[in-house]
């Protein structure tokens, strides 16, 4: 094509990009007055901003430092004033741990290239990390000191590339920042201000509703349990994909909750560098690179996954990786000397293997990525012989298998509960689980309705879509593919993008399933501003319509989160952060009293609406996590219902939520006595007159002598039990694990300095002993009660019950009792 006619299809494009732009600020404006003023908590966020702004500026400038030096910075001394440096250490480590494991995966996999970038390096490791810590779950050996000392090793075994880390950074130091005009610098400073911002909101306590019920509560009970029971009876996503999780669980181990949290806000940061080698990739300039992260980071929906404990970060991380491998492997041709050129389809093959291992939606953005490799194919096909291609499937088919090996083998459903109406799993009922309640396909209308009706497409409020998609998504798309030298890349992340929206929508229109797709159209809007802002005039224009979402982003930047506020006196200081939990999430505060008040872990009746996470014992929940429990909750309106239900669940606390109406709620608290109440949030214990009612021994005053087997020096009379001195009666009764009893004796003596012994030989179905609980008693010649309260351990079957003369005697015994809750 002519030059000339180039340039004016050119203006052309750039004249109805500006055209298009008009009309979305046109509804974005409409749109305001029903999106409603952002709701925001007790301190204005916008404070918080404005403050973090103007010290990352101040930084920059007055020091001349690159701003990833000044983010680190700050957010080293962010870590001593909150106390938590050891959890930022902790993390540290992991990262280290996974970047030389990721790195020597991706060299034995022959993409030496790939394993030379931090970013594949990384994901790559901490997927292969938490891949081997889910396997490990299984087993009760999941301690800190065992996963300190593995991760220490991996960096003892590649040693040198530690030093040349250090050498690198020591020189990355030295170097400076390039010199920069006074835009870059401010727009340097807001990337800097908005990763710190989602960076510090990691060191305030998790409030988020799923991550208490589900993610923050495995990786605690990994840490205080060291293993995971899959058990589906008492949590029916036990067995479902949790690769995060075990990634959680690492560094949970390792430095605590905030360890955790922040491990998930270092996926987000490795996401905002994917979008910016996205758009390098594709052609973009170091300024579309530049305000596509800076969007990105400001994007409410990005706020929602990295405030709280959702999976969605780290899963997008191996989607994206997987993604770009695929990219960077169509973008070669057969002539070129590409080491990575038989190394990427593997390579691709694990990634996606690993996003596969983290969340089963994995499978709904797969077909436009293969979509893109078909109408490619003359690029890579012919270079994947000698089992290149069947590797890569063999791989990602392996690693991303393995919890729904897991699934099956346990439920006979692989992708448990979800389907079941097709696998009918006798452990849930013959149904298909429903996806939640939003919308579903993909609509011409959609960029509008997801930013001013977000609820339908999340739980959240209006804006935490983000404004960049209505304002910049469709000019920028249509100029990053009109101009040669980045079309074919960019409609390549269009149909990956759209493609993967599109198949998700079609089963249900929810935000945090497309958030890989969020990255890779974030891409996108790069690459156009790259061409949109070249002019001096269109491109101020482009710059104003950029930095006006970037303001929109952060006034309703708590849209979809929890937190509608940045506490930041909770993310320093303790006290603060008892207080928010008070105020906002008292179970939590409850979960560590039931702690030091349950000593056998025995499991609690949760009938509130926000989860366990902390808590050492089973939460049975009344809801869908625990539908077997839930109906039999639901039934026990009665009081002798509810203390059947209690007994045979072993539950000796109760946490319960006034605002929880039920019809068997009245039952619950006749037959419990209120030990706490934070809140309105109450913790219960049945009561003590209840706890013990049902007799677990036969003749326990001994009217019935055969009952009880004797050794030497017992006998049985109308009197009771006479007992000498090493002499006792026994009995065998059968008990359940875990299940708290109360044995006591009523005995007296004549002689002085006489002791007798309380004593349960727990023992398994094959008559071993398992452990013995035991309690010396002194008697006199008044008659006195001894007891003690004993657990029956894992793996009993039965309690062989005695009642034992110790020392002295003789002692008289009319009655030995083993009582259990009804």
């Amino acid at each position: 094509m002519p030059l000339n006619t180039v340039h004016e299809a050119w203006r052309y494009v750039r004249w109805g990009a500006l055209a298009l732009l008009l009309a979305a600020v046109v509804l974005t404006v409409r749109g305001l007055p029903q999106i409603g003023w952002p709701v925001t908590g007790p301190a204005n966020p916008l404070y918080v901003w404005a403050a973090v702004m103007a010290v990352s500026l101040f930084a920059i400038v007055a020091t001349g430092l690159r701003p990833a030096v000044v983010a680190a910075a700050l957010a080293a001394v962010f870590a001593v004033a909150a106390g938590q440096a050891g959890a930022v250490l902790a993390v540290l480590l992991f990262v280290a741990a996974s970047v030389v494991v990721g790195g020597y995966l991706l060299r034995a996999l022959g993409a030496p290239q790939l394993a030379q970038g931090f970013v594949f390096a990384f994901v790559t490791g901490a997927g292969s990390l938490g891949t081997a810590s889910g396997l490990l779950a299984h087993w009760p050996v999941n301690y800190p000191g065992v996963y300190g000392l593995a991760l220490a090793l991996t960096l003892v075994l590649d040693r040198r590339r530690c030093v040349g880390w250090f050498h690198a950074a020591r020189d990355f130091l030295r170097g400076g920042g390039p010199r920069a005009t006074v835009a870059q610098r401010v727009l340097e400073a807001a990337i800097v201000t908005a990763a710190l911002v989602h960076y510090a909101v990691a060191f305030a306590p998790e409030i988020g509703s799923d991550a208490l019920a589900v993610h923050l509560f495995i990786a605690e009970r990994m840490r205080t349990g060291h293993m995971w029971n899959f058990d589906v009876d008492t949590y029916v996503w036990a067995v479902m994909p949790a690769l995060v999780d075990w990634i959680y669980a690492i560094v949970d181990m390792l430095g605590g909750e905030v360890a955790a949290r922040l491990v998930n806000v270092t996926f987000v940061l490795v996401l905002a560098r994917m979008v910016r080698d996205l758009v390098l990739w594709a052609g973009g300039s170091s300024g579309g690179a530049r305000w596509a992260v800076l969007l990105f980071l400001v994007t409410p929906l990005t706020f929602t996954e990295s405030h709280t404990l959702f999976i969605e970060a780290g899963w997008s991380a191996f989607m994206v990786a997987g993604t770009f491998a695929v990219l960077k492997l169509l973008d070669s041709k057969p002539g070129d000397d590409d080491p990575d050129a038989r190394g990427l389809l593997p390579a691709a093959g694990l990634l996606l293997g690993l996003a596969l291992a983290a969340k089963a939606v994995t499978l709904s953005l797969l077909p436009a990525l293969a979509i893109v490799m078909l109408a490619r194919r003359s690029t890579w096909f012919g270079r994947a012989h000698n089992g290149t291609l069947a590797k890569a499937l063999l791989i990602g088919i392996v690693i991303g298998g393995i919890p729904y090996l897991t699934a099956w083998v346990i439920t006979a459903n692989p992708v448990f509960p979800f389907f079941n109406g097709v696998f009918k799993s006798p452990l849930f009922p013959p149904e298909n689980f429903e996806p939640p309640p939003f919308e579903r396909y993909l609509r011409w209308d959609t960029l509008y309705r997801m930013l001013v009706e977000s609820a339908r497409y999340l739980e959240a409020k209006p804006g935490a879509s983000g404004f960049q998609w209505l304002l910049l998504l469709v000019p920028c798309a249509i100029a990053a593919v009109a101009v040669k030298a980045t079309r074919w890349r960019s409609s390549v992340l269009l149909v990956v993008g759209i493609g993967g929206v599109a198949t998700v929508f079609q089963q249900t229109a929810y935000l945090r399933y497309i958030f890989p797709c969020v990255v890779v159209l974030m891409a996108v809007v790069g690459v156009g501003l790259t061409h949109l802002m070249e002019r001096a005039w269109s491109g101020a224009l482009w710059a104003g319509a950029a930095t006006a979402a970037v303001a929109l982003n952060i006034a309703y930047f708590h849209s979809g989160a929890a937190y509608l506020d940045l506490p930041w006196r909770a993310m320093l200081s303790q006290t603060a952060r008892t207080e928010l939990l008070e105020g906002r999430r008292p179970e939590r505060l409850l979960a560590q009293s039931i702690n030091a008040l349950n000593a056998p872990a025995s499991p609690v009746m949760w009938i509130a609406y926000l989860g366990a996470a902390g808590l050492r014992s089973d939460a049975l929940y009344a809801q869908w996590y625990n539908h077997k429990f839930a109906a039999e909750f639901l039934a026990a309106t009665t009081e002798d219902k509810m203390l059947e239900l209690i007994g045979r669940r072993g539950v000796e606390f109760v946490v319960f939520d006034s605002q929880v109406r039920v019809d068997s709620a009245p039952a619950l608290l006749k037959v419990t006595d209120e030990v706490a109440n934070i809140g309105g949030v109450s913790l219960r214990r049945v009561k003590s007159g209840l706890r013990y009612l049902k007799e677990m021994a036969v003749s326990p005053d001994f009217h019935n002598a055969a009952a009880w087997g004797l050794t030497p020096g017992a006998t049985i009379d109308s009197a009771g039990l006479r007992l000498s001195a090493n002499s006792g009666a026994y009995q065998k009764i059968a008990v359940v694990p875990g299940r708290k009893y109360l044995n006591s004796v009523s005995v007296r003596c004549d002689a002085p300095d006489t002791t007798g012994r309380l004593q349960i030989n727990w023992v398994d179905a094959s008559q071993k002993i398992l452990t013995t609980s035991a309690k010396t008693y002194v008697c006199g010649p008044n008659w006195s009660v001894n007891e003690q309260e004993v657990t029956a351990p894992s793996g009993a079957a039965y309690g062989m019950l005695y009642a034992w003369g110790q020392a002295g005697g003789p002692l008289t015994v009319r009655m030995n009792s083993l009582k259990g809750t009804p």
